[in-house]
């Protein structure tokens, strides 16, 4: 049995709004979640997506698709043109504060109502600028609009800890395109644009958590994507996971609070486990991502052998559900609360 109850990723499938979610959540997850994420809904519910609009007035910047995500090709543009082009922008503004602090309302009002606990923390998810510069036309403008983006981010994030009290929030940062990048799949969004690769990616990690009050948790999910509910790539094991985890632990200023890792849905084995005796983490909560719906048997295969090499886990799923058939939530919420302990 998992000893440190049940961690959501982010999104939740079959929700179509904050306090749907909030109330799906706290009465599927009894007693078993130390955060609760507001579930993404509606134009949130496809990760960043939403995030394009930001940049409607400037298309250029943008890259062009065809359905299903395939990149058009467009002209190149010089870098004075990308410099003229990017000083054009008017001053960026995400919207994950105006989202937070909606969904912080509905947070305390159930609270307040019992259905959520007041042990809970509101939890609240957040893209690293890497992500976002996906979505940028070419490398000349990831460089250019990358620390536009990061402080536009940043000062949402230090709008939400000025207007949530500190012992109520938890902050995650998703690092999903950075995986791709490690993992060398690079193609079509996910080629790198800064050297060197791992420490450029470490270090921008470090500069997020550590703009997180140290009052506020904060925690790393570590992405392998879930676009059509699948994995850009299905990781080898946990060891290239294990290498950024650690780095990131040592870099950072502050205490990280947990990390969360997925796992595929076919690997019970003791290989991919292994890497996790590697894991140096301290005093940070470890999540395993290995709860998939109607595979109540095999969940409890894959917690065994995680078992093998790591103390304390928490549970959950192997990413967000957003993607995930609405059908399997219940049986999702069923399997983790049984196959994990309660929380105080």
């Amino acid at each position: 049995m998992a000893s440190l109850g049940v961690h959501l990723v982010g999104s939740v499938c079959g929700v179509d709004t904050v306090e749907t979610s909030f109330r799906k959540c706290a009465t599927g997850f009894p007693d078993r979640l130390r955060r609760l994420p507001d579930g993404e809904p509606a134009h949130r519910s496809q990760f960043i997506l939403w995030q394009r609009d930001i940049f409607s007035s400037t298309p250029a910047v943008l890259k062009q698709y065809e359905w299903p995500m395939r990149v058009i090709p467009q002209p190149e543009v010089a870098d004075a043109e990308v410099k003229e082009i990017v000083a054009s922008l008017p001053p960026l503004k995400p919207g994950f504060a105006g989202a937070a602090l909606e969904s912080y309302e509905v947070f305390k009002k159930l609270r307040e109502e019992g259905v959520i606990s007041k042990a809970t923390r509101f939890q609240v998810c957040l893209p690293t600028p890497v992500a976002v510069m996906c979505f940028m036309r070419n490398p000349s403008f990831q460089r250019e609009i990358e620390p536009i983006y990061k402080k536009a981010l940043l000062d949402e994030v230090k709008l939400i800890q000025e207007k949530i009290p500190k012992e109520d929030l938890a902050v995650q940062w998703d690092v999903a395109p950075e995986m791709a990048t490690l993992e060398g799949h690079y193609a079509p969004h996910f080629e790198p644009y800064y050297e060197p690769i791992f420490e450029g990616i470490t270090n921008r990690l470090a500069e997020l958590i550590d703009s997180i009050d140290e009052q506020v948790e904060v925690g790393m999910h570590i992405c392998y994507g879930d676009i059509q509910n699948k994995h850009f790539k299905e990781p080898e094991d946990t060891g290239l996971m294990v290498k950024l985890a650690n780095a990131v632990l040592k870099d950072t200023k502050r205490e990280l609070n947990w990390i969360h890792m997925p796992v595929p849905k076919e690997r019970d084995d003791d290989p991919y486990f292994a890497p996790l005796k590697g894991l140096k983490l301290g005093k940070t909560e470890l999540y395993l991502g290995l709860v998939h719906g109607h595979e109540e048997e095999q969940t409890l295969k894959r917690i065994e052998a995680a078992k093998k090499v790591v103390g304390e886990f928490g549970v959950a799923t192997e990413c967000g559900m957003a993607r995930t058939p609405a059908e399997k939530f219940d049986s999702i919420a069923e399997i983790s609360t049984k196959v994990s302990q309660p929380v105080a």
